[in-house]
């Protein structure tokens, strides 16, 4: 989490266990065919300081290339990664964290933090609220 303590979370918890979740996320071919991505598209170096890049599809066809670098990795615990995006002074950041959990499954917890995109907390209220209009 952020240090201002503020993300969007996302939490899930498959029937799988952690090793599994983590090659969901840092194998190529593995991460490609779960986030829709352009098959072949995907290179990953998942290491600090490492790229990467995917060409994701939209349900309509539409294709858009992703860049971005691993700013952590934790080897079966958690990656940090920034996704470029043009106009922005730096990278989007994500954090996913895994943990086991009974049995096989693994809980799934990534967090966006919008102040990494170099937003304000008003450009923050606007991304969970639509703009603010003056009348």
């Amino acid at each position: 989490m952020p240090a201002d303590g503020f993300c969007y979370t996302l939490t899930r918890t498959p029937d799988a266990p952690v090793k599994t979740v983590w090659q969901a996320w840092t194998i190529a071919g593995r991460y490609g065919r779960w986030a829709g991505a352009e098959p072949g598209s995907v290179e990953m170096d998942v290491r600090p300081g490492g790229a990467w890049k995917a060409t994701m599809v939209t349900p309509d066809g539409s294709r858009f290339p992703l860049t971005g670098s691993y700013l952590d990795v934790v080897t079966d615990r958690r990656l940090v990664v920034g996704m470029d995006v043009p106009g922005r002074p730096g990278p989007a950041v994500m954090t996913v964290e895994l943990d086991a959990r009974d049995g096989d499954r693994t809980e799934i917890v990534a967090c966006r933090a919008p102040r990494r995109w170099g937003w304000s907390a008003g450009q923050r209220g606007e991304e969970l609220n639509g703009p603010r209009v003056r009348v």
